[in-house]
């Protein structure tokens, strides 16, 4: 038996798993939500779950809304394995400050202290290179990273290299590899005896959540958690309902706060009508799902 943990973190994700393996409980984290939302951290959350450590922890991509009390948790807890996007990125407080705000260039050093707490604590891969296994066997579950596939470039990862030293148009580079954050997002599934029973979408783009299943051979999935918070903005094209409809989901999870989904409600409604929708921010503290 498994279950689901989708937190109230507000606009962010904090995506929980509890499966039970041989009579041992295996945690499982996925995003860590943020340190913006005064929501219940993470730590507390585990700690009343009674989790004893984090077996696996994933950070899908580097937005602050993703990567927010993971760094806490894992000064908190024993974690085994951990998969971040990249490795430290490769620029300075000063050089980071010259390309982005305050609060961007914040966001990108709290990336590189979590990557520095991991290293020293677990075993560490990324997914720009693609370092780790890719598949996640707990007992009668897999986790499968089904997006993006080994040797894939990253624009992003590509950008801040270059950036190490002077170019031109660097401040192109550095807006254009901001932009291009959510398209490096990771996409998991989690399966069962060849069922496929959570898709987590992180905040990866539809066309990559679509191609990755048709890879995989994903025809169905019970559960999805959709992508970027329910919306399709700046230019960017998160889901499709068609794409989202044609996998069957019984139940779509939204990780959304009370001011975006009084905006997009109805375009909540109309993503997949057959099946159950669930928004994190219309519940106290958490939807826990069967999985």
């Amino acid at each position: 038996m498994g279950y689901f943990y989708a937190l109230n973190a507000g606009k962010a994700d904090c995506l929980v798993l509890q499966l039970t393996v041989n009579g041992q409980t295996k945690t499982i984290v996925v995003d860590g939500g943020s340190k913006e939302e005064h929501r219940r951290p993470l730590p507390l959350f585990l700690k009343e779950l009674g989790a004893p450590q984090i077996d696996l922890m994933i950070l899908t991509h580097i937005h602050q809304d993703h990567v927010g009390f993971l760094q806490d948790a894992a000064e908190t807890f024993f974690v085994q394995e951990a998969v971040v996007p990249y490795p430290l990125i490769p620029l300075t407080p000063k050089q980071l400050a010259t390309f982005y705000t305050q609060k961007q260039a914040s966001h990108l050093i709290a990336y590189n202290a979590l990557y520095h707490s991991l290293e020293k604590r677990c075993r560490l891969h990324t997914v720009y290179p693609f370092t780790g296994p890719g598949r996640y066997q707990f007992g009668d579950y897999t986790l499968t990273c089904l997006f993006p596939e080994p040797g894939a470039i990253s624009p992003v990862w590509s950008a801040y290299q270059k950036l190490t030293a002077p170019i031109p148009n660097a401040q192109a580079i550095a807006d254009e590899a901001r932009e291009q954050i959510n398209a490096d997002s990771s996409i998991w599934l989690l399966e069962k005896e060849n069922q496929a029973l959570l898709l987590l979408c992180g905040d990866g783009l539809d066309i990559s959540v679509a191609e990755s299943c048709l890879r995989h051979g994903v025809k169905q999935v019970d559960i999805i958690k959709l992508s970027h918070h329910g919306r399709n903005d700046k230019g960017r094209v998160y889901f499709r309902p068609e794409t989202i409809q044609s996998l069957n989901p019984h139940t779509v999870v939204i990780s959304a706060d009370e001011t975006v989904t009084a905006r997009y409600r109805s375009v909540f409604d109309a993503i997949a009508p057959k099946a159950r929708l669930l928004v994190t921010c219309e519940v106290e503290q958490y939807h826990r799902l069967a999985v």
